[in-house]
């Protein structure tokens, strides 16, 4: 199974889409999406990302349980490395979200994983 992610981008920030806007998230922006939705807010994450190791996303993982880690996209299960990442970032006590676009298998996730999907 892949180790290494296409990561977008990695930043802080605010939450602020469904039940837990508000809160304090690590968000985690995969590259690629095998969709061109019209109301899409990320285009520039279709192509452009660097590969990274998943220890090393892990790194930017804060230390001080609970945190709330955000995996979105593009389209991250396009990724073979995405359920490796979510079920690490659990292991390490984070409550982890992805935001998919709802064309591809959730069931590769690990069940604590909350799924927000768009259809």
């Amino acid at each position: 199974m892949a180790r290494n992610l296409n990561i977008n981008e990695i930043f802080f920030s605010i939450q602020g889409e469904s039940l837990l806007t508000g809160l304090p998230s690590l968000f985690i922006r995969l590259s690629g999406c095998n969709m061109r939705c019209q109301y899409c807010d990320t285009a520039y994450a279709f192509s452009y990302g660097k590969d990274m190791k998943i220890s090393e996303i892990m790194e930017k993982i804060p230390d001080n349980p609970p945190f709330h880690v955000t995996i979105t996209g593009g389209e991250p299960l396009i990724q073979a490395g995405t359920p490796i990442l979510a079920q690490e970032a659990i292991d390490q006590n984070a409550d982890v979200v992805i935001f998919t676009n709802g064309s591809l298998n959730i069931g590769i996730l690990p069940p604590k994983v909350i799924k927000i999907m768009d259809i």
